[in-house]
């Protein structure tokens, strides 16, 4: 039977009065300036259990385009990660998968993120 375990918002906002005027500014100007993140994790069946989080960011800034050499404004994006695990007192076993529906990106700096990935594991607690 699924059962909702818990239900989690968070909101990060942040916003800065600075102008780079003619400066390239690499760390100062390219800040999170918000970010949402609303995680549910709920059970399946039994020790079975399934986490959810979806992410919006929205950073601010621009960066120099490696091909182009334009810049280009930071654009919003929105990513979900999963992660399935069934536990009992010593073992946990999972999988995660993580930009489930593989959001092609770029992130502080200009660096394109990787598309989706998947890893698994076992931990034994002793």
């Amino acid at each position: 039977q699924l059962q909702i375990r818990v239900i989690q918002l968070t909101y990060s906002f942040l916003q800065l009065d600075k102008n780079a005027g003619e400066y390239d500014s690499k760390y100062t100007l390219d800040y999170l300036k918000h970010k949402i993140n609303v995680g549910i994790n709920h059970r399946i069946y039994k020790n079975i259990n399934m986490n959810w989080n979806f992410i919006w960011q929205d950073r601010a800034g621009d960066y120099t385009d490696f091909y182009t050499t334009q810049k280009v404004a930071y654009s919003p994006f929105f990513l979900t990660d999963v992660r399935l695990q069934w536990n009992n007192n010593k073992v946990t076993v999972f999988a995660d998968a993580n930009n489930l529906f593989d959001k092609k990106y770029a992130d502080f700096g200009g660096l394109i993120q990787s598309g989706r990935w998947v890893k698994t594991g076992i931990r034994v607690r002793i």
